[in-house]
């Protein structure tokens, strides 16, 4: 039969036996969470996640934005069967077209994602071009920093017609409304300068960005909306 020892240690002893051994005294390490803004973005790769942020904005269009879109039109009915789905008569709201400046919610919702897209993509946009880095690819995430913020932009003039137009040349302060007219020139012009410097290609690196298919895309739907 094997026998085991076992020894016991008490408070005082173990930790005798801690401080007996001999610990590292390098600690320098090589840190990753952080970068040197003097060399940060170095490549394309590095640029693209400076500006995910932006690119993540979009995902909110499924929300506020898409319910105007869509439950305003007989596109898609939300029934209420009994307390189900009544939801204090948001979306028999939507159908009938009975909205107060509170009820529903969704058009302030969609006013918000839009401004905050446009305020994302305007950091970026200034950011970028203060930078004095000369980053392969970088005129091409400027150009999809433009087209993101003219997507928000056509889905504001789409929605409420006169809208303020922010840019970061935009002096802080209350812009005012613009003509519905003015923002569409705006949009198609963004649009137009955006064209050259995006990507033509269609595969895996570009998937879920704007390219020059998507920019036509969207020009195309500008002025069909028109």
């Amino acid at each position: 039969m094997k026998k085991f020892k076992y020894f016991k240690f008490t408070g005082m002893s173990l930790a005798i036996v801690l401080l007996s051994v001999q610990s590292c005294t390098e600690l320098d390490s090589e840190i990753y969470s952080q970068a040197d803004a003097s060399e940060f973005p170095s490549n394309e790769t590095e640029l693209l996640a400076t500006v995910g942020a932006t690119y993540g904005q979009l995902r909110g269009f499924l929300n506020d934005p898409y319910t105007i879109s869509e439950v305003s039109t007989d596109e898609i009915v939300v029934p209420t069967r009994g307390p189900d789905w009544y939801d204090n008569g948001i979306w028999q709201q939507m159908a009938t077209h009975d909205w107060s400046p509170v009820s529903p919610g969704f058009p302030n919702g969609a006013w918000n994602w839009a401004y905050s897209t446009i305020a994302s993509a305007n950091i970026n946009l200034q950011a970028l071009s203060e930078s004095p880095l000369e980053v392969e690819g970088k005129e091409a995430i400027i150009a999809e920093l433009r087209m993101v913020r003219a997507f928000a932009y056509f889905w504001l003039t789409d929605f409420f017609g006169r809208v303020p137009i922010v840019t970061e040349d935009t002096p802080a302060g209350n812009t005012p409304q613009s003509e519905r007219a003015d923002v569409f020139n705006f949009v198609e012009s963004e649009i137009k300068a955006a064209l050259p410097n995006l990507r033509a290609e269609n595969n895996a690196s570009t998937y879920g960005r704007f390219t020059q298919g998507a920019a036509n895309a969207l020009l195309a739907k500008l002025y069909i909306n028109a």
